[in-house]
């Protein structure tokens, strides 16, 4: 079995897996502020 060996475009992958931590620490804090980013991007774009 050669595996991810074998494909050199997936080096360094644990990269793309660090804004999952981000988003798992600050979901309780925006849920317990009343954040809602997507509310506040709209409001940017139809402003």
């Amino acid at each position: 079995f050669l595996g991810y060996d074998v494909l050199p475009f997936l080096d360094r992958t644990t990269f793309f897996l660090y804004p999952i931590g981000l988003v798992i620490i600050l979901s309780p804090l925006m849920i317990l502020i009343g954040f809602n980013p997507s509310r506040y991007f709209l409001s940017l774009y139809f402003r």
